[in-house]
């Protein structure tokens, strides 16, 4: 069962969504962090770009997928992250959404790097003029700011750390 969040969708794809997409194409690593091309972009709520990696900043994070059609079968969308554990900070929750619909939730008590993998079914997609559209959110209400638990100066709201991301046809 999913439910919606308000999430402001473009009516058309345009030349920008196709350009500035953060991931556009089935099968293909996407690593985070600095050396992105400057056209490129994850949207809203992230810190700036670490050497191999991106923390979210603030309670949500955005980004765009954007494919040339709609996917044959259900696609897996798989995220390495570790998130931001610390004194005062317990766990992080992770809740997902897909142009608006709630496809997952996770709470993470582990520091270690993980997985968080996500089930597209191809009616989740949004079909625009020349190609497909996934909006992406992740709300991490339990990101905290370094600075809030110890010595340091770090005013972002972290969450999680993201290092790659894959979208795929899911195995049979």
């Amino acid at each position: 069962m999913s439910s919606k969040l308000n999430v402001a969708i473009p009516q058309l794809l345009t030349d920008r969504h196709l350009n500035r997409a953060f991931m556009a194409e089935l099968d293909v690593i996407r690593y985070f962090g600095r050396g992105l091309d400057d056209s490129l972009h994850l949207g809203d709520g992230w810190a700036e770009p670490e050497e191999n990696q991106n923390w979210n900043d603030g309670y949500e994070a955005s980004f765009e997928v954007v494919l040339p059609a709609v996917p044959d079968s259900t696609c897996l969308l798989t995220l390495e992250v570790a998130p931001n554990l610390m004194s005062g900070v317990a766990h992080q929750d992770v809740t997902f959404y897909f142009n608006g619909l709630r496809l997952g939730f996770w709470r993470i008590e582990e520091i270690d790097q993980r997985s968080i993998e996500i089930e597209v079914e191809p009616e989740f997609w949004l079909k625009r003029n020349n190609g497909v559209l996934g909006k992406c959110t992740l709300f991490l209400p339990n990101s905290a700011r370094p600075s809030d638990f110890s010595n340091s100066k770090d005013q972002r709201r972290l969450g999680l750390c993201f290092q790659s991301m894959k979208i795929a046809y899911k195995a049979a």
